[in-house]
């Protein structure tokens, strides 16, 4: 019998790995399988240092662009030390140019291209190596390579979790697969690769549903490459998930253009954040739409977005890559743009990596694209984008990541470009994210780590020097975010502005005051969610600051009293007089 070590690399703690679960499930009892996960912020030697001490006869790892590398350093440590073991490889990274990895990779034995499960668990049984597919294996002084197989039948898998599986994963997001493949053929992604898409059955998937909300799973994310490309089966799935209620949230990948009014419908009935879509906008630009393959209705996509945003219950995450052919710097930001004004809750600005087996790779040549020909494949400048306007694509998207998908500047965001960007004819959300990231690099914060407490300062500091915004409802706004999303911090100086004098001089006495009317039914009024917690608890949770300004309203002016509630992130202006 084989002793195997089957290693998941994975990209942080929260992660998991749904390959390796699949492969170790599929097995059955002719090898000794142990299946074991780290994550890419380990350090190598201690991870190289747990396989060997397995003593196993073969090391089996899943390879992703993320994560090859590493590997690579684990398998020559452990071919260094144990020659006399063998290491199998699987993965999309592995799975494309497998004769010339193997030739440039010594240390690789065996190479399983395309899905796994079957041939992973002949591998284990000691099948002959000439007969399982999708095998690449060293033949003498040459490389053999047979055919992969694509399973057609996805219910021949066996179920990836049961009840104690999930009890030992109650920190990790769990991923979940409901099909395989996907209908479109966008040229920069390896599902272009397979054709056709194929889907475990309804009563499978409603049985491993069941199963994640029984046992109060936290987050499920679907890895269905386009979870809305049957709308009947998922508005079915959609219905099951709505009649078992429960608190897990579900998040699916989804075309939104595609999506119909009655999955729009079902979708604005569910409670708040029992879904997130992800939706993959990656340009508005038309032509370069047409060069990657994509067929993406924009005004249909914008519509579905809005309607989907209305009722604030769906949290909604638009992509868009940068590298695309077609598309320069003033398009990509007329892209950010268009985006942007949907007001998704995060706007994910990738860039384009020329991935092995992808059909955009093979037009490097034309579309002039200049990339290091090692993992992750990134591009970095192509016959539209210099490598200069790419590098400030990354501070735009870094300075986007930290203040407007982090949601903790909401308010003073929506005042700026309500207020500020929207009624200036030259100035547009992507100006006001360029400027800013030229700002955050000349002041040398790129270099440097940054307390939350910090970024409230420093974009307020970008505000006032550079916008030259003064108006106190901007500043009792930012006040509001910074309050809203801090506990226990003490007010930053940039606060007076906001404050003025005013009727609530005594800080202390106004809490009195506040507190007193909590206890005699304010709770039942102003704060329903924490109705059975006792006064001690309520005085740590609860926040009383006052405003020159109906932060809670319309924005207006009057000073007035505001109860905040970190935890739950709500904010209620007390109405009556304290």
């Amino acid at each position: 019998m084989k002793n195997i070590t089957l290693t998941a690399i994975n990209a942080s703690y929260t992660h998991t790995s749904l390959a390796a679960r699949s492969l170790a499930k599929n097995c059955d009892d002719a090898a000794n399988i142990e299946k074991l996960e780290f994550t890419i912020n380990d350090r190598a030697e201690k991870v190289a240092a747990a396989l060997f001490l397995q003593c196993s006869d073969v090391y089996a790892f899943c390879c992703y662009i993320w994560n090859i590398a590493f590997v690579c350093d684990i398998a020559v440590r452990l071919k260094a030390v144990m020659p006399q073991c063998k290491i199998l490889l699987g993965g999309p990274e592995v799975s494309h140019d497998t004769a010339a990895f193997m030739c440039k990779h010594t240390f690789a034995d065996y190479i399983i291209c395309g899905e796994g499960e079957h041939a992973f668990a002949a591998f284990a049984r000691g099948d002959d190596v000439a007969s399982i597919a999708g095998l690449v294996y060293r033949n003498g002084g040459g490389i053999a390579q047979n055919p992969p197989q694509v399973i057609a039948n996805l219910d021949e898998l066996a179920p990836l979790y049961t009840a104690d599986d999930l009890g030992a994963l109650v920190d990790k997001m769990i991923y979940y697969e409901t099909s395989r493949g996907c209908p479109y053929n966008c040229s920069y992604c390896l599902s272009s690769t397979l054709h056709g898409v194929r889907f475990f059955s309804l009563e499978r998937v409603f049985a491993d549903l069941s199963l994640f909300i029984d046992n109060g799973v936290r987050l499920v994310k679907f890895v269905d490459r386009t979870f809305n490309c049957d709308d009947s089966r998922m508005l079915a799935i959609l219905r099951f998930i709505l009649s078992r209620g429960g608190t897990t949230c579900f998040h699916f990948e989804v075309a939104a253009h595609t999506l119909s009014d009655e999955v729009i419908k079902l979708l604005k009935s569910a409670p708040h954040g029992m879904f997130q879509l992800e939706i993959g906008v990656q340009s508005t630009n038309a032509d370069t739409i047409r060069a990657i393959n994509r067929v993406t209705d924009m005004e249909r996509l914008g519509e579905k977005v809005r309607q989907l945003r209305e009722n604030g219950n769906i949290h909604l995450h638009l992509d868009l890559i940068a590298g695309l052919p077609y598309e320069d710097y003033a398009s990509f930001g007329h892209s950010f743009d268009e985006v942007y004004v949907l007001r998704p809750h995060a706007l994910q600005l990738g860039f384009l990596k020329l991935l092995k087996g992808s059909s955009i790779r093979e037009s490097m040549r034309e579309y002039g694209y200049v990339a290091v020909d090692a993992p992750p494949y990134e591009v970095l400048a192509s016959r539209w984008v210099s490598h200069d306007e790419m590098l400030r694509l990354k501070d735009i998207a870094d300075i986007t990541d930290r203040f407007y998908n982090s949601g903790v500047f909401e308010r003073a965001l929506e005042y700026i470009m309500d207020a500020c960007i929207m009624k200036k004819v030259d100035s547009t959300p992507f100006a006001f994210y360029e400027q800013f990231a030229i700002y955050w690099r000349r002041r040398g914060c790129d270099t440097a780590q940054h307390s939350r407490a910090r970024l409230y300062d420093i974009f307020c500091e970008f505000c006032t020097a550079e916008l030259q915004i003064t108006d106190a409802l901007f500043f009792d706004l930012l006040k509001l975010d910074f309050l809203r999303n801090n506990r226990g911090v003490r007010l930053p100086d940039w606060v007076r502005h906001a404050d003025r004098e005013g009727e609530y001089k005594d800080a202390k006495a106004l809490r009195t005051k506040v507190f007193e009317l909590l206890r005699n039914g304010g709770v039942k009024r102003y704060l329903p969610h924490l109705i059975g917690e006792d006064t001690g608890e309520l005085y740590k949770r609860i926040r009383v600051e006052t405003f020159n300004f109906d932060v809670c309203g319309g924005g207006a002016i009057g000073q007035n009293v505001v109860l905040i509630d970190v935890d739950a992130k709500k904010c209620v202006k007390i109405s009556e007089k304290i």
